[in-house]
Parts: structure tokens; sequence; C-alpha cells
């Protein structure tokens, strides 16, 4: 906090002496109502985002908005919990007020979180449907609900995976959709992490790889690790068979999707590619800790990727180890 703002703070106390030790307080504090001050605004805008979010559903009217339009159906595919259900329809609404259409938007909900189904489901969400939301109802494998439910139900579609949290810009789709019309033969996504090597060619852990990396062209990679939260666009014929294998998955990868659907790619001989002016930096609007959250700090902090990673690498040996440095 500059000082000139700590000036405008305290110039109404009256003793000179209390002033002193007020200033002498927020300076030593500096850094830390410095960032208090940054979470405020971050908070207050999330809660503006809802709230148009809102006024702006409200103005849509009933007329179906979100309907298939092409032989390859766009779908966006997105899950979420009881605890976030109340704020589903704000992502919803950044989903259909996209600059290109999605042919569908299906909400997955798992049956042992919603037993009385559409009961369970508040008003307000349900009445999305009206503007061409689907909700599925389906059995509970998690995170990997967005997808894998999908990819079984529509085998032939591209599949949009999206996160119950974010607030999607409104070209979103339209960029990962191009992306896919250039070269319909590799996974694109928005944000990725770039696998590095120590100079024993073992994988470094996942908190040294390259953070949300920007190549400096559009080749895809291998070496590329999509991360799902930003939006990643798919096909079943771009994945081995093993995607579906529920109890593999479970026991190898059970809280990281992202994970074991790279490894699928890999194995299937599809590369990633990190799509131009991508959104790598996008907006979530939860209101404090969140189930992303939990799963971050299981997986990034706890290095629980790292298990997960070599897990996959015991299970499929150097098929899979070896296809990166096919590079």
């Amino acid at each position: 906090m500059p000082n000139s703002d700590i000036e405008t703070i305290v110039w109404w106390i009256p003793f000179k002496s209390l002033r002193n030790a007020v200033k002498n307080l927020l300076n030593n504090y500096n850094n830390e109502i410095r960032q208090n001050i940054i979470q405020i605004k971050q908070e207050i805008n999330k809660l503006d985002i809802r709230n148009k979010a809102r006024m702006q559903l409200l103005s849509m009217g009933e007329e179906r908005i979100i309907k298939p339009i092409r032989n390859e159906k766009l779908i966006v595919s997105l899950t979420t919990y009881p605890q976030r259900i109340v704020d589903i329809d704000v992502v919803i609404f950044s989903l259909i007020n996209q600059s290109i259409k999605p042919d569908k938007i299906i909400l997955w909900l798992a049956y042992e979180e919603f037993p009385n189904l559409e009961k369970d489901i508040p008003n307000h969400v349900l009445n999305l449907k009206k503007l061409g939301l689907e909700i599925e109802f389906c059995h509970n494998i998690y995170s990997y609900n967005k997808l894998i439910h999908a990819l079984e139900k529509y085998p032939n579609d591209l599949i949009v995976t999206a996160d119950d949290d974010i607030y999607y810009p409104y070209n979103w789709l339209e960029k990962l959709y191009k992306s896919y019309l250039e070269n319909p033969n590799v996974i694109h996504c928005h944000r990725a992490h770039r696998i590095i090597f120590d100079d024993k060619n073992n994988i470094l852990p996942y908190n040294q790889w390259l953070q949300e990396f920007k190549p400096k062209n559009s080749n895809p990679s291998y070496l590329n690790f999509s991360t799902g939260v930003a939006g990643t666009i798919y096909q079943h014929k771009l994945l081995h068979n093993d995607i579906f294998n529920e109890e593999l998955f479970l026991k190898l990868c059970p809280k990281a999707d992202d994970i074991w659907v790279w490894t699928m790619a890999l194995l299937k001989n599809t590369k990633i590619n990190i799509i131009d002016s991508n959104m790598s930096h996008i907006v979530d609007f939860e209101i404090g800790y969140n189930y992303y959250s939990k799963l971050v700090d299981i997986n990034v902090v706890q290095n629980f990727n790292d298990i997960q990673l070599d897990n996959c690498f015991k299970y499929y040996g150097d098929k899979l180890k070896n296809k990166l440095f096919e590079e």
C-alpha cells in the first residue's frame, strides 16, 4: 500500500501519537493488507459476474438457444456436485453466450449425490432446460463424470470439457473449434503444462514442469500436458480404448482425470496442441474454498499427481515412456 494511501486512511485520527502508531502498524503489515485488498477486489468482481449473468439470463426469455445443427455434434460437457449446483447457472450462461453455439450443453449429475433427481436441483437451474441445457444423471466417477459419460454416449461427436466454477470468455469455444477444424487429428486445449526431464531423462516432479506453457509455435506435442479447467476438445477415436476402464483409472488415477486422459492420448499416438491465442488465465468465480481447490491441494501441493503419473508409467511400461522420446 503506498504511503499516500496510508495517509488517507489515518488522517482523521485526532491524536498524533495514535495516528503514528496506526501508520506504523499499517506499514508493518503492508504486504498482508495489500493482499487482503486484492482478494476483496477479486471477490467483488466474482459477485459482479454472478449478478450480471443472472440478470442477462432473466432477459433471455424461454426461447431455445442451444440446438443441434452439425452432423458431427459439438458438445460441451461438465459436471458438478450439490455444494456447487446453486451457482452452476452462471457457468451455463457463459457457455450459452458463446460466439458460436454448441449443439449440446450437458450437465452430468451423479445419482449418488442427487438421489431425488430433479427434485434436488434448484428451480433456477432447471429453468435453463428451456434454453437448451440437458441434464443427465449418471453413476459417480467423480472428476471423470464430465468426459467419460459423454464419450460413451456420443462416440462419434466432439466433446469439449468445462469446469463448474469458471466463467468462460465469449470466444472460448470458437477458438477451440477452429483449431480442431484446422487439425482434427490431435487434441486441442487452451491450457497445458510442459513436461520437463532431468539430465538422466527422468520426468521431473509435476510442480517443476513449465506451468501454463505458451509455445512459440503451435506444434502439437506429446510433452504438452492438457489441464482440463481451461477447456479441451476431444474425440473418442483419438484416445486409447482403456479410456473407459473405470476399475483401472480409479485405481491408477483416482483424483487426476487429466493424467489418465493424457496417458490415453499417448497410447493412441495422439499429440496435444495448445491453441493460438489461448486463454490460460480465465476467471473462476467460486467464493471461498472449492472442490477444485481441494483437488489442487491433494494433487499438486501434496504431490499426489506424481504418484498417479508414476502409477500409469508402471502399469503401461516402456510403451508409454518411449513415446515421450519420439520427438
